[in-house]
């Protein structure tokens, strides 16, 4: 969309130059407006997802996330007190949050932490063993007896995820799982501590899944707690 006001015109031009002015600004104006009611559209839609969050233990038992947290806590103070690792496994952009928290939780967390995503070690799997078990043979050769697997997924129904989940519990491991979709997903009751995000938004889901791993980060490094267990007398409140 152009105009063009040329010097040489009469007075009534220059008027009509401007009224189009007038109109491109107007225009521009609701434009904004409408692309920032949807930024905070999405961003209260995901406040509210993040807050809806549910956490339930292995034997599917609600606990409201501040609990959750205090559990985690434990089981993150024991992977560290034993010198074990966190392995991180998930697909697509879930596979992205993994590569991303193993980092994080390494760098900043200072607790050995590594994601199965390397495209020769994935592709090897996948056309040796198949696809579904990539994270089976991932975890049957990497994992140990007392690390934690944190298994994403956002429709908690991926069999590679699965599989990866069920053979950390033959290696002895404790899991951690992050699902989405719908509520009876399998995945969501398969780990010690389940953080469910009601949703069937993918990106809503997968935002409200490094939410929560970056909110318990947060708090692990918080001074209150420095990486240890939280006194079960302790309410706790994540630091703003």
């Amino acid at each position: 969309m152009s105009f063009h006001c040329s010097s040489s015109r009469r007075i009534p031009a220059v008027f009509a130059c401007a009224w189009r002015a007038v109109h491109l600004i107007v225009f521009f104006g609701y434009f904004s407006y409408d692309i920032f009611d949807m930024i905070q559209q999405y961003a209260d839609a995901l406040h509210g997802l993040v807050q809806n969050a549910v956490a339930t233990t292995s034997a599917g038992v609600s606990r409201a996330l501040p609990l959750a947290f205090e559990d985690w806590f434990s089981l993150m103070s024991d992977v560290r007190a034993r010198n074990k690792k966190v392995l991180f496994i998930g697909n697509g952009g879930s596979a992205a949050i993994a590569n991303h928290k193993a980092l994080d939780y390494t760098n900043a967390g200072d607790v050995r932490s590594i994601s199965f995503t390397d495209p020769s070690l994935l592709t090897c799997f996948g056309n040796d063993f198949s696809y579904e078990n990539i994270f089976q043979k991932s975890v049957s050769y990497y994992a140990d007896a007392g690390d934690m697997l944190v298994a994403i997924s956002s429709s908690g129904s991926s069999q590679n995820i699965l599989r990866g989940v069920a053979e950390a519990r033959k290696k002895q491991c404790g899991v951690i799982t992050f699902s989405g979709f719908a509520k009876a997903n399998p995945l969501r009751a398969m780990g010690d501590l389940n953080f469910y995000a009601p949703s069937e938004n993918y990106t809503l889901v997968e935002n409200a899944h490094e939410i929560l791993l970056d909110a318990f980060l947060a708090c692990w490094l918080h001074p209150r707690f420095k990486g240890e267990a939280a006194s079960p007398h302790i309410t706790f409140t994540p630091p703003v």
